[in-house]
């Protein structure tokens, strides 16, 4: 068994799907960022927490990976392309934040 928490954006994808049930399997909390919070919920094991969020960094985004064991970012393109961030440091935002 492990613990902590592992949040993930895409979690409810293909690939995402298949390792938040690994992730959940083996002891983690797992925390999944997601457009669609009451959808996504529906279709993961329960006890896993679902977070709206958008591209975009807001405080629940900063909120959900305070204190994570790790972060994976497994999104895809989103629905609106005038929501892609223009550059590599602005598409990391919070996740590539050192944490000191």
């Amino acid at each position: 068994m492990s613990s902590g928490n592992v949040v993930i954006a895409g979690g409810s994808g293909m690939i995402g799907g298949h390792l938040v049930r690994s992730l959940v399997a083996d002891g983690y909390g797992v925390t999944v960022l997601t457009r669609d919070p009451a959808r996504t919920a529906r279709r993961l094991p329960a006890g896993v927490r679902t977070v709206g969020w958008t591209v975009r960094p807001d405080a629940a985004l900063v909120s959900a990976i305070d204190g994570a064991a790790a972060v994976v970012n497994l999104s895809g393109v989103p629905k609106a392309m005038e929501d892609v961030p223009t550059s590599p440091v602005e598409q990391t935002g919070p996740f590539g934040r050192s944490r000191g």
